[in-house]
Parts: C-alpha cells; structure tokens; sequence
C-alpha cells in the first residue's frame, strides 16, 4: 500500500505481469507475491501457442496458410535453442513472440504485392527471397550479433522458405526423425497436423545432436551446485 495513500480502499490489489527481467526494481519485487509461470517447452508447444494466437480469419488462404506454418515452426526452432546455449545459440537472444508476429504481417504484405489481387498465387512465383531476406536481417537476424548464429538462421530459413515446400511430404529438417507437413493447409489441418506432433522434441528436430541434452542437463547441474554453493558460504558468514 505504499505511496497509494490514507484514502486507498484497504482490498486493493495491484497486479502486474512481464517476463523475467533484470531491470525490474528489487524494490518492486521485495514489496510484492511473486509467481512465475513457465511456458512449457519443446517446438509442439511453442507452435500451438503462436498459431493459437493468430485470428482464425487470417487462415483463409491456402498458399498463406502454408507459409504461416513454416513460420509456426521457424519460431519455434530459433525459441528451442535458446534452451541449449550457448551450444544452440552463442548467447541468449532476446527472441520474442512479438518477432513471429511482426513476420505474420510481412507474408501477408509481401503475397498481397505478389498476388496482385487474386487469392491464390503460384508457389513458384512468392517472394522468395523477399521473405527469406526479411526475417534473415531484419525480424529474426536483427537481433543476432554473432556471424556463427547468422549462419545457423540463415540456413534454416533458407531450407524452409523455398518452393519446394509446397510438395508432398516435404521434410522441415534432414534427418530420418523429420516430420512432414501435411498434405492439406486448411486451419483444421494445420491444427491437426499440430496437435500431431510429439511433445518431445528431439535435438536433431532444430539442427543439434543428441549430445547436446546431456552438454544441457550437466550444464543445469553444474548451475544448481554453484548457487547452492553461494548460498552455503552466505549463511556461514551470517
């Protein structure tokens, strides 16, 4: 109830939500109940939260409806890695969901200026290397520093947005586990094809071997040893 005043009623209550940050005040966080909610991990669930996110009206095309997909699983691939720094990425980026949103917005300008004002376009005539440029500099890329993380996005963008996505039992990732996209691009067949996919994600699925679980789980435990360790030498010197 500080700096509310005398006059404030006695059951208000503040809530505020934001993502975990080191600029929030200690302040703050000393004077409030504090409650972390952890998306769950792994590229089915980052997939279902973003398209879940997009207006059902927008999937009413389907060559759009395919590249929103592609986009469902680009996101997700670059969110995963980050579980896996710095063997994923160099360093922990700053991705967001707003990014995957922003990109929404430059297929659909970028198919309108190709389709010219008809429905559908011929996959061989999209914008290429338009799409593939934007999220590569722009949208994905503009966050990346690092030439060895550009690389990584450069080829999974390149690998994905290409023509022959549109083919059937196209392969998101080379590796005999790859999943296929699905044949149709409906909204009902795109959520299908979702809710399809195991919740595990394999480290082949977003480009690493099977060794980098065991490199992440024995990162996480030689964390949890350290802070546990400066915690012992905090209440011994108390």
């Amino acid at each position: 109830m500080q700096g509310l005043g005398a006059g404030s009623h006695p059951n208000f209550r503040l809530f505020i939500t934001s993502e975990i940050s080191p600029k929030l005040p200690t302040t703050l966080l000393r004077l409030s109940d504090i409650i972390v909610a952890e998306a769950p991990a792994g590229v089915k669930a980052s997939i279902t939260r973003f398209t879940s996110s997009i207006s059902s009206d927008r999937f009413d095309n389907p060559v759009r409806n395919r590249l929103y997909l592609l986009l469902g699983w680009t996101h997700a691939v670059i969110q995963e890695r980050l579980r896996y720094v710095p063997t994923g990425w160099s360093e922990a980026y700053e991705f967001t969901e707003a990014d995957a949103l922003h990109a929404l917005d430059v297929i659909d300008a970028l198919l309108e200026n190709a389709a010219g004002g008809k429905h559908t376009i011929d996959p061989e005539k999209l914008p290429w290397d338009a799409i593939r440029t934007t999220f590569c500099k722009g949208i994905f890329g503009g966050r990346i520093t690092k030439d060895s993380d550009q690389k990584i996005l450069d080829e999974l963008v390149s690998s994905l947005f290409i023509p022959s996505c549109f083919d059937v039992n196209f392969k998101l990732v080379d590796t005999d586990d790859s999943p296929c996209l699905p044949d149709g691009t409906s909204m009902d067949e795109c959520f299908a094809w979702i809710d399809s996919l195991t919740s595990y994600t394999s480290p082949t699925w977003i480009g690493l071997d099977g060794s980098a679980e065991t490199t992440r789980s024995e990162a996480i435990g030689k964390s949890v040893l350290s802070k546990v360790g400066k915690i012992e030498k905090a209440m011994d010197s108390a």
